[in-house]
């Protein structure tokens, strides 16, 4: 019975000190406002600057608006333009209020208040969609593609898996390593994907089929790959700061990377001085880097 009695009370006490901490939690917040006060203007400010770099970015190419960037800057800009519109127009309203005030006509005057107050309310109601999810909307329907479908079968995209190829249980080493990726696996699934793509029967053969197409798509005639011809592989680092590398962030395979490396050289006959492996904007991480130069062959060095 000790035990039954003793829980309600308990209970009500564990509810006070919730409440207890939820209210410390916003005065907290109120004086870390209060501390810094510039927090106010942080957001307006982020609204400001999508607005002025949306604005440089379309207007000389109306295109770019469909770019990522773009798209997730215009509901921030778009936000800031509704906030000011609300905040102008309130203030108008407000101050024709007061004026008719002052001349004992409240019926009216009490007419633009509740104007000017909808008028807020308004915009609180337009704004309160997260720009992250108004930004990422999709534009097209489900399954209706869109842009120009290029490449030997227009429009052939090749996935491959393999759960077999690595074997990381995030604890020993990191997933990148050797111990942690099986390589040849992975090179026969870049194998498999090139024949696929190109829709030939060796490696060889649809190295030489892309290049191929490439020349004659670019005016260059029905020639394959020549001597000394250069090679630029652009990888996604967009994660890559200069630092050593961590298991969560998601960076490109090294040993996908040096899969096709090898196909390069050793199925299409690219020499290796020929080939460059970049991001235009980042660095090439040191896992990549020592992938491929572990490699004794000149070609990798």
């Amino acid at each position: 019975m000790a035990h039954v009695k003793n829980q309600q009370p308990l209970k009500n006490h564990s509810c006070f000190y919730k409440d207890y901490k939820n209210n410390s939690k916003r005065h907290n917040f109120a004086a870390w406002f209060g501390k810094y006060p510039w927090l106010i203007w942080l957001f307006p400010l982020i609204g400001l600057v999508s607005l002025i770099w949306f604005l440089i970015r379309v207007i000389p190419k109306p295109s770019r608006a469909t770019y990522p960037c773009q798209r997730l800057a215009a509901p921030l800009a778009g936000g800031f333009v509704v906030w000011i519109a609300g905040l102008v127009g309130s203030s108008l309203v407000y101050r024709k209020a007061r004026e008719l005030m002052k001349k004992s006509r409240y019926i009216s005057a009490g007419i633009f208040v509740f104007a000017a107050v909808m008028i807020v309310w308004g915009t609180l109601g337009i704004t309160e969609i997260s720009p992250a999810a108004a930004a990422f909307k999709p534009s097209e329907p489900a399954n209706s593609p869109i842009g120009l479908a290029n490449g030997i079968y227009p429009g052939r995209v090749v996935w491959i898996r393999d759960p077999d190829a690595t074997n990381w249980d995030r604890q020993n080493g990191k997933w990148w390593d050797d111990d942690n990726t099986d390589q040849s696996r992975v090179d026969v699934m870049i194998s498999k994907s090139i024949r696929q793509l190109t829709g030939q029967s060796s490696d060889s053969q649809a190295w030489d089929a892309l290049f191929k197409h490439f020349n004659k798509a670019k005016g260059s005639g029905d020639a394959g790959y020549k001597k000394g011809q250069k090679i630029a592989v652009k990888i996604n680092m967009n994660q890559e700061r200069g630092r050593s590398w961590s298991p969560e962030v998601g960076l490109p395979s090294p040993h996908v990377i040096y899969s096709l490396v090898d196909q390069l050289i050793n199925k299409a006959g690219v020499s290796g001085s020929d080939i460059t492996i970049y991001d235009a904007s980042r660095y090439i991480g040191d896992p990549i880097y020592n992938k491929i130069r572990s490699n004794p062959d000149e070609n990798f060095q």
